[in-house]
């Protein structure tokens, strides 16, 4: 059976997945696929409800956390990306999107603690001092 609709052939996804690797936005993916920007939306949501997370933590590492911001559709409309790294191989070990609060930061900063890190490097953010144990946390300056 051939489907008529690009949308439907079964690389499709490897092919957003590709796209979206390379730094191209919504439009321009659904501009080189010819498909709709609804369609790729829906695609890359369903691609990433099925993600794991990308890497086993290891008891007893050194980890570092970050965050970042960006906006969904509007500048007003802000959001937080959060993430942990393992230095030494730099493999992402968890990221959680949400607003900056603790809630956000308990989610990545809570299994690094749970595992016995070595250390959990942060920035200077105060929230990291109620999350993280001293005898653990350690904070680094911006451009170091």
């Amino acid at each position: 059976m051939e489907y008529r609709y690009k949308s439907y052939q079964s690389a499709i996804n490897s092919q957003i997945v590709l796209h979206t690797n390379e730094g191209c936005g919504i439009r321009s993916i659904a501009r080189i696929l010819n498909i709709s920007p609804t369609t790729v939306i829906s695609r890359i949501l369903k691609i990433s409800a099925g993600l794991k997370r990308p890497y086993p933590i290891v008891k007893g590492n050194c980890y570092e956390v970050d965050e970042l911001f960006t906006y969904v559709g509007q500048k007003k409309n802000r959001i937080c990306v959060c993430y942990s790294l393992e230095p030494k191989s730099e493999t992402i070990i968890d990221v959680v999107v949400g607003r900056r609060n603790k809630t956000t930061l308990r989610k990545v900063t809570e299994t690094l603690v749970l595992s016995d890190a070595q250390r959990i490097t942060t920035d200077k953010l105060n929230s990291y001092k109620d999350l993280i144990p001293n005898k653990i946390h350690s904070t680094k300056l911006r451009g170091i």
